[in-house]
């Protein structure tokens, strides 16, 4: 009876679905997966997975799933489109494989960042204008202070814009995979110096920033540019929602696999319901604290973006009126196992 409500469930499912044993071998796969696939019943029953589906995901996808038991989602393609894999264990069964069919979002993204990326481009040309032609009004003067005030506003707005423009332009290219080769780096050292420039802002702010890192850290295969960008980005944002006062932590560690990056504050946290929206593109949080203090609403989506583009995650935990904690995690090469140390 089980089994009749198994079946009836994968048969009237519309995305493609397999049922495999605990080695990993398909026991049954519903009518969508044989289409897609162009495989038969017959043929695919008994047969490991992986070799049905031709995906190079896959094999560690159902090994992970299976050892560890918990349900994992991979984005992998087959025959050239691209499929949300999600993976579910099934106690005393083996686990269950669904494939989401995902390419139109995808080709959806990556036209909305050709989009983003050309509108950026030609709106760069006028802002150079419009800054030059302000810097221009103000060596010409005299001004008077009404016009001297209006001039650097018109300044300054160019400015954010310009920054708003580059922003978009950096995850037009990360999301269309055209950024620069990866090479060896040290995250402490980048870290270390953004640190050390951002200390005026602090001092001018009342907000204590400190710089804890464990001796002989491992270096990373990254983007130096790209990462100085994230650790600006955090430090940037912990800085300016931290009352004077306050405190900013930024820490790194490692374990044998994973380097760990840490922005801590003592500032104004973000609420709860705010929490699962914070890296999507645009996003700002709306209370009237947050609300006043300026920004584009980019900055954390270009910190996911760069750190998922180095195979890595960012986390938040966050406490109304308490603080923040953002830990950017990067996997280490193969060989560069964290060294044990000390704490700066």
């Amino acid at each position: 009876r089980e089994r009749a409500t198994l079946r009836a469930m994968l048969d009237n499912a519309l995305n493609p679905m397999f049922i495999c044993n605990d080695a990993g071998e398909i026991l049954m796969l519903n009518p969508a997966a044989a289409s897609v696939l162009s495989v038969s019943p017959q043929e695919a029953v008994g047969r490991p997975l992986a070799e049905v589906v031709a995906c190079e995901k896959l094999e560690g996808l159902v090994r992970d799933t299976l050892e560890v038991g918990q349900a994992r989602t991979e984005e992998g393609t087959v025959d050239n489109r691209t499929y949300l894999l999600t993976a579910a264990p099934i106690p005393d069964v083996g686990m269950m494989l669904e494939m989401q069919d995902i390419t139109y979002l995808k080709e959806l993204d990556r036209a909305k960042s050709d989009f983003v990326s050309i509108v950026s481009h030609d709106l760069r040309s006028p802002l150079t204008s419009i800054l030059g032609f302000a810097k221009l009004l103000k060596r010409i003067g005299p001004l008077n202070e009404r016009q001297e005030r209006y001039v650097q506003q018109i300044i300054e707005v160019t400015w954010s814009m310009e920054a708003l423009i580059n922003n978009l332009l950096d995850l037009a290219r990360i999301e269309a995979g055209l950024d620069e080769e990866l090479e060896p780096c040290s995250l402490d050292e980048i870290a270390a110096q953004v640190v050390e420039e951002m200390q005026g802002v602090a001092a001018e702010r009342e907000i204590r920033l400190r710089f804890a890192v464990r001796r002989d850290l491992p270096r990373i295969l990254g983007r130096p540019m790209r990462l100085r960008q994230v650790v600006s980005n955090l430090v940037g944002n912990a800085l300016k929602y931290t009352p004077p006062g306050g405190q900013v932590l930024v820490g790194l560690d490692a374990t044998d696999t994973h380097l760990r990056m840490s922005v801590a504050d003592t500032g104004l946290g973000i609420p709860p319901q705010d929490l699962p929206h914070i890296f999507e593109k645009f996003y700002r949080v709306q209370d009237a604290e947050h609300a006043s203090r300026k920004g584009t609403g980019l900055g954390l989506a270009l910190v996911k973006s760069i750190v998922e583009s180095h195979g890595g995650q960012v986390v938040v935990k966050s406490q109304v009126g308490k603080g923040t904690i953002f830990t950017v995690i990067l996997p280490i090469p193969d060989g560069s196992g964290g060294a044990e140390g000390q704490t700066d």
